[in-house]
């Protein structure tokens, strides 16, 4: 008898336990609905969230956001390229289009290798377009110095051979 008493108790108590965590996961939906307060009621106890907290789920979202970008940013590159390629390979001008064929894959070697180089140099993410009208460079970092904006355009003038003036870099804060 003591035994069927003790069960129910064990099992009152984790449908309690459960019932309080349905209440403080609603409690905190809906504070995240309000737009993120400082502190949220639950049932009329107040819980604080500290701004630390807050600033550090910021900068942690807006890494995922930056990795995000460049990992979509390489796939509609590759997608995009595949798309022009499949054109070209259908075209009626077999000559121009071998041409530029040749063209794409020697931008997109030269991506993949400027790429690596600029890696190399330190920079966590990095996605390169090439194209006639130039270079544009997009890196993970947070305030460029002058001398790393030498560099990456030194790897760029050396790997694909376009002019100084052609190149656009831009920086996307991963911090």
């Amino acid at each position: 008898m003591k035994i069927k008493v003790k069960k129910m108790l064990v099992n009152k108590q984790v449908i309690l336990a459960l019932l309080v965590l349905v209440v403080v996961t609603a409690g905190i939906i809906n504070w995240a609905g309000k737009g993120f307060e400082s502190t949220m009621e639950t049932g009329g106890i107040g819980v604080d969230i500290s701004e630390e907290i807050l600033n550090e789920q910021e900068k942690t979202t807006e890494a995922n956001a930056a990795m995000d970008y460049f990992a979509q940013a390489i796939n509609d590159r590759d997608i995009a390229r595949g798309q022009v390629l499949e054109i070209l390979e259908n075209a009626t001008d077999k000559e121009k289009a071998g041409e530029e064929i040749t063209k794409i894959a020697k931008n997109m070697q030269n991506e993949t290798t400027i790429e690596g180089l600029i890696k190399a140099k330190g920079f966590e993410k990095v996605v390169v377009y090439i194209s006639d009208s130039g270079a544009n460079v997009i890196v993970k970092a947070k305030g460029l110095t002058a001398s790393q904006v030498a560099q990456i355009k030194d790897i760029i003038i050396s790997q694909a051979g376009v002019s100084t003036d052609k190149i656009k870099i831009a920086e996307i804060s991963g911090e």
